[in-house]
């Protein structure tokens, strides 16, 4: 006789996961990844800054956070961020930053917008 594996549920196989996420990412729009550990139970969100990434803004980690404890869910959401000790150089990378990624993507747009 042939056993058969009990069918498991989706949401038990992806109990546990830990999700990653940039940090400059996520302060656009914190919305998503709320719903996502609603939706996935025991997970964790792991909120990080690159290596060679410039320091974010101690105002971008407070915004995550004060996110993160109206939602109820600041106790699953944890940090690996290289905070900005100075708050005018924070907000200096931060501007930097999106700055860099505002002239990326404009370049982008000429060389395959014409495609």
């Amino acid at each position: 006789m042939k056993r058969r594996k009990p069918r498991r549920d989706a949401r038990s196989i992806f109990s546990g996961v830990v999700f990653a996420v940039n940090a400059r990412v996520l302060v656009k729009n914190c919305g998503v990844f709320d719903g996502l550990l609603r939706r996935v139970p025991d997970s964790q969100l792991l909120v990080w800054t690159a290596t060679g990434e410039p320091p974010i803004s101690r105002h971008k980690i407070s915004g995550i956070e004060k996110y993160f404890m109206s939602v109820n869910l600041h106790h699953r959401v944890g940090f690996d961020c290289q905070i900005c000790s100075n708050w005018i150089i924070g907000i200096l990378y931060d501007m930097l930053v999106n700055l860099v990624a505002l002239y990326w993507n404009f370049m982008n747009f000429v060389r395959y917008g014409k495609e």
